[in-house]
């Protein structure tokens, strides 16, 4: 018997339908079963709607059901009914959620060949899962007997040969539209939020440098009444100087550490007031690519909020997606069941022989890696790269995928992140900006979700890094590549 295709995925994009993403005859298709009025009945659709994490009924029905074949899907006087063939034998019987195995199983006569059904009951969206007759997950027990049974023998609805599946798809366009704004109006509004706070963070930074003054002055006086120093038995010390700045003038005692002499001191705080100094402009250049970012943002939410089309939906995504908005997580446009583009094979021998990613040495002679496309940046990261290289890659923007290939438990030198992040930003659309900002992370903490486009990963317990980009640095690693 010809199936409908095979289980690869199940979601729950709202309360009231569940998603089977199916492989089979060539193409990915999604098989929608609505519960309850108004989205109520089954149909096939080319992607899978975005939704609501995994509750505990779809994690179940992912434990069981995944890599399952669908057979046929009937609509029954009690609702409708899914007949299935496990992957594999099925386990023992398991107590049904929400209490004791209901009454009026089905009869024995019924179990057939038939390995499971999938049962939805029309009045209470009630869901009952049969695995060689026998109830392993119901959620509402108390139903009558009549609606834990499964159809009898008469001919299954599946796909005719050469033509349309001919079921259904009542499941109403507005439901998937609801579900999928909901979803990724939460993800944009995380994003909004992510990016207000790290607005407040630039700001911070930025007010840090108002104590960059008294910092001078503490050093002036340092070196003025540095010969007055005082120390304690411990070692460390003190310099008590007259501040005429103040009005009216203060005493100022300045600390000393153990062993430090004043003019060491002093130095330090020049130091330090530089850097503040310098931060002030590097935090006004962040806070204009943070602010130009909340603004794109504000404005995918204010598209998603005014879409009338899953169309329109799926645009804002790979808009997001290609924003590098990590919240944007189960929201892009599926293709279930495909093979992702890193791990289709070569289909030349050219292709076999290229090599994905292109080789640069650092100042101090240590190997980066930069992907070359974003097929090979899937390559590169999720095939050559090892768990504990870092991974690069500049934010909001398409561009490379950058590694630095670290022994394991090995520092990373300062000198070779901002050497691996010039390269970042060179192969990336900001190379001609100033100001970059780098993400990077632990190999092990970069993974590509199922229905990502190539080049698109997700990335947990990133570090940011706010480049000032050295053309002279650049060019003297860009001439450093190694030919293969």
């Amino acid at each position: 018997m010809r199936t409908l295709g095979r289980i690869t995925r199940i979601d729950r994009p709202s309360a009231a339908l569940f998603a089977f993403s199916l492989r089979g005859h060539g193409d990915a298709e999604v098989l929608l079963l609505g519960t309850r009025a108004p989205a109520w009945g089954a149909g096939l659709v080319p992607t899978r709607p975005r939704g609501a994490p995994a509750d505990a009924l779809t994690q179940g029905l992912r434990r069981r059901l995944e890599g399952a074949e669908v057979l046929s899907v009937e609509e029954t006087p009690s609702g409708l009914a899914v007949q299935l063939r496990l992957a594999e034998d099925p386990a023992p019987t398991a107590q049904p959620t929400g209490g004791p195995s209901p009454a009026g199983a089905p009869d024995a006569d019924i179990s057939s060949p038939v390995s499971a059904w999938l049962l939805v009951n029309r009045e209470r969206g009630a869901v009952t899962l049969l695995v060689e007759g026998q109830p392993v997950l119901v959620t509402h027990p108390g139903l009558p007997a009549g609606s834990l049974r499964p159809p009898g023998r008469r001919p299954a609805l599946a796909r005719r040969a050469g033509g349309p599946w001919p079921l259904l798809l009542r499941a109403e366009a507005s439901e998937l539209l609801t579900s999928a704004r909901r979803s990724l109006g939460t993800a944009l509004a995380r994003t909004l939020k992510r990016l207000t706070r790290k607005l407040h963070a630039i700001e911070a930074d930025a007010a840090r440098a108002d104590h960059a003054p008294q910092l001078r002055l503490d050093a002036d006086l340092l070196l003025a009444h540095g010969h007055q120093a005082q120390r304690a038995a411990d070692g460390t010390g003190w310099v008590m100087a007259q501040d005429w700045s103040a009005d009216p003038p203060v005493e100022r005692r300045i600390p000393l550490e153990r062993g430090e002499r004043p003019a060491d001191r002093a130095a330090r705080l020049y130091h330090q007031a530089r850097r503040l100094e310098r931060g002030v402009k590097v935090a006004e250049e962040r806070w204009l690519l943070a602010e130009a970012q909340l603004g794109q943002v504000r404005e995918l939410a204010a598209g998603c909020a005014a879409a009338t089309t899953l169309a329109e939906l799926d645009a804002i995504a790979k808009t997001a997606l290609g924003l590098g908005i990590r919240e944007v997580d189960d929201t892009a446009p599926s293709a279930v069941g495909r093979a992702s583009p890193a791990k289709r094979r070569p289909t030349n021998k050219a292709d076999q022989e290229r090599n994905p990613f292109r080789r640069f040495v650092s100042s101090s002679g240590h190997p980066i890696w930069v992907g070359r496309s974003a097929r090979e940046n899937d390559a590169l990261t999720l095939h050559h790269a090892k768990p504990y290289h870092v991974w690069l890659h500049v934010e909001g923007r398409a561009g490379s995928h950058v590694i630095i290939p670290l022994i394991r438990g090995a520092e990373l030198p300062s000198d070779l992140l901002i050497d691996a992040a010039h390269l970042a930003a060179h192969f990336s659309d900001a190379r001609d900006e100033s100001l970059v900002e780098v993400i990077y992370a632990e190999r092990r903490h970069v993974v590509k979700p199922r229905g990502y486009p190539a080049g698109a990963v997700r990335v947990d317990r990133r570090k940011t890094l706010a480049l000032r980009q050295e053309p002279a640095r650049r060019d003297a690693l860009l001439a450093g590549e190694r030919r293969v």
